[in-house]
């Protein structure tokens, strides 16, 4: 009986012991999947930190993971059939080029930017940029002289581009296929990385449906 009650007690044991390792396990496999997406986005590098400017990086970390500010205010467009909205790109991936013709660095970025929206226009990525409020009017003329096909907002009466929060041109955002502004203020190189990214989340949702 003594030998019997030795081996229950043993198996009891044995077996809360598994039964913990395994929970631990479990609990560190969630931990280490929720890290993962966590640093999937801390991968993406931003030109703001909280030691930059800690007021304008609580607002863009505010903006992130939000619906986009509104483009109704949008004065004029280029490239489109009128005025639009975020609901005008469901579906799509949005690179928001905030940009202006007066900035050499925005010009210099324009013939890039124009290969994306080439390259991967057919895999739902839409360029949208956003011209400043001032030297519109040149803006315009430099989208007609320079082949520009994607849609351009020219911000005239400058109350839409303050709302993301821009304070240097060209500044890059970027919103998801669900309408969900995901990346504010991304550092100019890693544009392509986030593209893909994004494009690749897309794509293997449309497989799953």
């Amino acid at each position: 009986m003594k030998a019997r009650t030795l081996n229950v007690m043993l198996l009891f044991v044995f077996s809360c012991s598994l039964m913990l390792v395994s929970g631990t396990a479990i609990g560190q496999d969630a931990n280490n999947q929720t890290a993962g997406a966590q640093d999937a986005k801390d991968d993406i590098t931003r030109e703001w930190s909280m030691e930059q400017d800690a007021e304008r990086a609580k607002k863009l970390t505010a903006l992130e993971g939000t619906s986009p500010p509104s483009l109704e205010k949008i004065a004029s467009w280029a490239n489109t059939d009128g005025a639009m909205d975020w609901d005008d790109f469901k579906g799509k991936v949005v690179l928001i080029d905030f940009w202006g013709q007066w900035c050499p660095p925005c010009r210099a970025a324009i013939p890039h930017l124009k290969e994306l929206h080439e390259k991967y226009g057919e895999e739902g990525l839409v360029v949208l940029g956003i011209h400043t409020k001032n030297a519109a009017e040149a803006g315009k003329a430099f989208v007609e002289e320079q082949g520009i096909k994607y849609p351009i907002a020219f911000d005239e009466t400058g109350e839409v581009i303050p709302q993301f929060v821009v304070n240097s041109y060209p500044d890059y955002y970027f919103v998801d296929h669900k309408g969900v502004l995901r990346f504010a203020d991304v550092a100019n190189k890693e544009a392509d990385k986030v593209v893909e990214m994004l494009l690749a989340e897309r794509k293997a949702e449309i497989a799953e449906e």
